[in-house]
């Protein structure tokens, strides 16, 4: 495939409308449903609501066995799916947030479904595309593009007290159109091999993947209580501190660009130091973050810890998360069905995220947001320690 500029406007439009519906949830929905009074035990289910998304795996299957046509195969999926995409949200604009929310956590789940669509078959696609040598520069693109539909979907809680809630929606479904004019126009390579396989076959591949790696399922697990415990006690924090909407969006989109940044720093050092090194140096600049968010999670939420809080956690994530994906990438390359076998790690990877959040924020709750921070501080210790040689083992 030529990577031209259709290309990357391709893949990063489609990746930005991914992301903006779930931090529009995890940011706005949060701070709105945070005001009007809900505890930090109910605010602990909201993670759940990307459940569907990150058992995405379950059905990977599906999408490598169906779909084929002489115009391609993961296009076949991924037009309808957007589509799906718009139409839920549009859903969403008559549900009252605060009123209805049972009804709003229904049509989410089966967003946070149909979003875990358009992700297989855009993994199936980037897998296929994409050479061992351009994964990393793929993966920053993937993370910088969702850096960016985190800027414009949590951004929305700067212009929410203006927008409300079905203007803000409506701005989401406008959005989540775009990526379909390049999409429909987009001719799928026909030297693309999918090798499709029985159903059956399809979903043991998914748990024979992890023989002889349950070392790095369990390393994922524990990165995940590293990272989720800072970002899910970020927004209660400053809300419990008596920030307003405006100053939390404006906040996290500054955070936004600090991720930005980092994520270009990821493909310089990538090519400069190995891989084990540079988890090494970034799992480092994780835990100095979670140190950063100590005063924070005593009650210190003034402006300068605010934002040293926040410039310390997306200085750290973007960089890791990039770099996981790349050694997920590495993984799937020895398997005989690479799609299913990176997907089942980024699903599970967002499985384990979506449980350390709900796990953080019900811990907060029961023992204060110092005890969360604390928990994630001890992960990343053993992150540190341990990550690199378990690396050296997997890939070996």
């Amino acid at each position: 495939m030529q990577k031209s500029l259709f290309v990357w406007l391709l893949f990063g439009t489609t990746y930005i409308s991914q992301h903006i519906g779930f931090s529009f949830m995890s940011v706005t929905l949060i701070v709105l449903l945070r005001q009007h009074g809900a505890s930090l035990d109910a605010l602990s289910l909201m993670p759940l609501i990307v459940l569907p998304f990150s058992l995405r795996f379950l059905w990977s299957p599906v999408v490598e066995r169906f779909g084929h046509s002489a115009r391609g195969h993961f296009k076949n999926w991924l037009i309808p799916v957007q589509c799906l995409m718009v139409f839920s949200l549009l859903t969403i604009t008559i549900i009252n947030p605060t009123t209805q929310i049972y009804t709003l956590f229904l049509v989410l789940l089966i967003f946070a479904a149909i979003i875990g669509f358009q992700d297989l078959a855009l993994d199936g696609l980037v897998c296929s595309a994409f050479s061992q040598t351009e994964r990393t520069t793929i993966n920053s693109i993937q993370i910088g593009s969702g850096m960016l539909g985190n800027l414009v979907g949590g951004g929305l809680v700067i212009l929410y007290p203006h927008l409300e809630w079905q203007g803000s929606i409506l701005i989401l479904s406008l959005i989540c159109c775009i990526p379909l004019f390049f999409l429909i126009r987009f001719q799928e390579p026909t030297k693309t091999k999918i090798q499709t396989l029985p159903l059956r076959q399809g979903w043991f591949e998914l748990f024979r993947f992890w023989h002889g790696k349950l070392t790095w399922l369990g390393m994922l697990f524990i990165y995940a209580i590293a990272f989720s415990g800072g970002f899910s006690i970020l927004s209660p924090t400053l809300v419990d501190g008596g920030w307003s909407m405006t100053e939390i969006g404006m906040m996290m989109n500054y955070g936004v660009l600090i991720g930005l940044v980092a994520v270009i720093s990821v493909v310089p050092l990538s090519k400069k130091f190995c891989r084990k090194k540079t988890v090494r140096i970034f799992t480092a600049l994780q835990l100095i973050s979670l140190i950063a968010l100590l005063p924070l999670s005593f009650g210190k939420t003034d402006t300068l810890w605010a934002y040293l809080a926040v410039t310390a956690c997306y200085l750290s994530f973007a960089p890791m998360f990039t770099l996981n994906s790349a050694i997920m990438m590495d993984l799937a390359a020895k398997s005989t069905t690479p799609t299913i076998a990176y997907t089942v790690q980024i699903a599970v990877a967002m499985l384990f995220s979506i449980l350390a959040s709900t796990l953080s924020l019900a811990t907060a709750d029961y023992f204060g947001y110092s005890a969360t921070v604390l928990l994630s501080i001890g992960a990343a210790l053993i992150t540190l320690m341990t990550m690199p040689l378990i690396i050296t083992r997997i890939t070996a």
